[in-house]
């Protein structure tokens, strides 16, 4: 009997054991409520892609921007130019196009490529100070002892000066329209040319920048007449209050990367130049001429190799050649490569 009650407990105890584990799930009591689900509208079922069994849905990639088309209009040729520091700087940044003023193929020169002459109109960064030159000694149709011109000037708003590199900003002195020399020193007493021959001259002095271009103001430039140990005999001297063309550039041998664009410059006194009045008709070699009517540097582009003539002449508004001994005037000047 013992034995009996023994082996009933024991298999009581394996039964418990047995069910244990299923009580640890904690079963909700009968009758609680059950949790329900929010409803999603019709609409909002619609909208929503279909679920794929495999995954999420992939995304459509997002549309590629298309590039901007190519701009047709062709780029500036640039024109090193020099700011106060001495490094090379682009002035056409805010210039417009250039005006070409006259065009031929390059055969008419004696050249492979096409020739024009553009006009290039740059506004100034800053204002410069405004220069004068006067001509102090000689006096207005003083006569000379000797045949030396010792000239001395006064200057304002301009000095000159010559770097170790050779560059600077000068005078340039025009001794009858014929003898031009540049004066970078502007301690020196006075500017000395020798050999003179007796009887009338003439001497103009205008003001150079550190382009090589001549300053674009009638008062940066003053000329006289003058004679040397005697005046008899000597013709009627000239009249510097009437409008009077000075030649600046093209001067001497331009080869290189000075060969592409070569300035063409000068210095107009008691004019100006627009539409319907004064004009300055430029004839380089056989290119067709052209008129300027507006006083700024013009440049030559892409000149075949060779020795080109220039003149440069003066016409008032009625269309007629000014009356000037030194009108036309007429130059040479070389490119090589």
């Amino acid at each position: 009997m013992r034995y009996q009650l023994v082996f009933i407990l024991s298999c009581v105890c394996l039964l418990g054991c047995e069910e244990e584990p299923t009580m640890q799930r904690n079963p909700e009591p009968p009758g609680s409520p059950r949790p329900v689900e929010p409803a999603v509208p019709d609409e909002a079922l619609e909208s929503q892609p279909a679920a794929d069994s495999k995954g999420p849905a992939p995304t459509e990639p997002a549309p590629k921007k298309e590039a901007p088309a190519p701009s047709e209009s062709k780029p500036e040729k640039p024109i090193a130019k020099k700011d106060d520091s001495g490094k090379k700087v682009d002035h056409l940044v805010a210039a417009p196009r250039p005006k070409t003023l006259a065009y031929t193929n390059g055969s008419a020169l004696g050249g492979s490529k096409s020739t024009r002459l553009i006009q290039i109109f740059r506004p100034s960064a800053t204002v410069p100070p405004k220069t004068t030159i006067q001509i102090t000694s000689p006096t207005p149709n003083e006569v000379l002892r000797r045949a030396t011109l010792k000239l001395q000037v006064r200057l304002t708003g301009f000095e000159p000066y010559k770097t170790d590199a050779g560059e600077g900003q000068w005078l340039r002195v025009v001794v009858d329209n014929e003898r031009t020399r540049n004066w970078y020193d502007p301690d020196e007493r006075a500017f000395k040319l020798s050999g003179l021959a007796p009887g009338w001259h003439t001497v103009r002095v205008y003001a150079i920048d550190t382009d090589g271009e001549c300053i674009k103001d009638e008062q940066a430039f003053d000329a006289i007449n003058f004679y040397v140990r005697t005046n008899r005999d000597a013709p009627n001297p000239l009249d510097f209050s009437r409008p009077v063309v000075t030649y600046n550039a093209p001067i001497g041998t331009y080869s290189g990367a000075a060969s592409e664009l070569i300035p063409l410059d000068f210095h107009l006194a008691n004019a100006q130049l627009r539409g319907d009045g004064y004009r300055v008709r430029v004839k380089v070699g056989a290119l067709p001429a052209f008129d300027v009517t507006a006083w700024t540097t013009a440049y030559l582009e892409d000149l075949p190799v060779g020795t080109h003539d220039i003149s440069l002449t003066l016409h008032g508004p009625d269309g007629n050649v000014v009356t000037h001994p030194w009108n036309p005037v007429e130059r040479q000047f070389t490119v090589s490569k």
